[in-house]
């Protein structure tokens, strides 16, 4: 089957979580909420340690604060593991939605259950992802060299060589940055938005067949999506209410670093904002995810669904 209409795609989504029984929104509460709790315990245990780490001064407290703050980088990086795996369990459920099945909470846990695929999966799209971040450096770097707005930045490098105790300051710094970002952000774009297309469907083929594995996904995904990515975009546009909002929400988690940087003048301390911005943006994000995700993914979902083959299978693979 072709790629549906996106007027159809919509509909479909709007009509199958009109009919699922269990209420979507209560569900989506549940993924969401799980995940904002367990951010707003880690952003109390940082604050918590942040005072530890400040009471520990001189030499001998060097080893003490050192061991916190890895103590702290643990949890993070162990809360963006499982939100990975949780996030997993929700697109099992849409996934139930777009079938006209039922979908309970205890599906949000099917990507926990299905550890090893998904994370497998997860390493083959960071690996895909990094390969492109370094390809796009390399080329951005290239192009940006030869272009005249580089001259500020070889004369602070032709400086640095010449004297060694030169240091550039943050004025020279920020030319630099804001006259490169736009050759990086070109080149991810012109390289990355076209693979990131071919493997929009990944997601959707691990949770269907987790037993498959990650290669299976990820063949499935470029298996469906050959000739489609056009169509997939004039989808999201659709959806451009939800990441305008996402976009949104973004700025509000970082506008204390966003304000920082171009030096706006605030008139509370800088430590309170990082809390009140961090604080703003999950409940943000929490109502964001909760009302407006489910129409969203269910429609992705039942892209999936109707792409699909039913008779021609993707080509086999091995299992990840």
């Amino acid at each position: 089957m072709g790629f549906p209409d996106s007027k159809n795609i919509i509909a479909v989504s709007r009509s199958a979580l009109a009919r699922a029984r269990y209420s979507p929104t209560r569900l989506a509460f549940f993924s969401i909420g799980l995940i904002t709790a367990l951010d707003l315990l880690l952003l109390l245990i940082s604050y918590l340690l942040s005072l530890r780490i400040a009471d520990t001064g001189g030499l001998g407290g060097i080893g003490t604060a050192a061991a916190l703050e890895s103590a702290e980088l643990v949890l993070h990086l162990g809360a963006m593991a499982f939100s990975i795996f949780w996030q997993m369990g929700y697109i099992r459920a849409v996934l139930r939605w777009a079938r006209g099945e039922d979908a309970v909470p205890s599906d949000l846990w099917e990507g926990l259950r299905n550890f090893g695929p998904v994370l497998r999966t997860w390493l083959v799209q960071f690996v895909v992802v990094f390969v492109i971040g370094m390809v796009a450096m390399q080329l951005s770097a290239i192009v940006f060299a030869v272009s005249p707005l580089s001259a500020s930045f070889t004369s602070m490098a032709q400086q640095m060589m010449t004297d060694p105790t030169y240091v550039p300051d943050d004025a020279a710094i920020m030319e630099f940055a804001l006259s490169y970002l736009p050759f990086m952000l070109l080149a991810v774009a012109l390289l990355g938005i076209p693979v990131a297309y071919r493997l929009r469907m990944m997601d959707f083929a691990l949770m269907d067949s987790p037993c498959k594995g990650a290669f299976y996904a990820l063949r499935t995904s470029l298996f469906l999506m050959r000739g489609n990515c056009v169509k997939l975009f004039k989808l999201d546009l659709r959806f451009w209410w939800f990441y305008a909002l996402q976009g949104l929400t973004t700025v509000v988690f970082y506008l204390d670093m966003i304000l920082e940087t171009f030096r706006v003048p605030i008139g509370i301390d800088g430590e309170l904002l990082y809390y009140l911005c961090s604080i703003l943006g999950m409940a943000l994000q929490m109502l964001l995810l909760t009302f407006g995700r489910n129409r969203v993914y269910t429609a992705y979902a039942a892209v999936y669904e109707a792409l699909k083959p039913r008779e021609i299978q993707p080509p086999e693979t091995f299992e990840a």
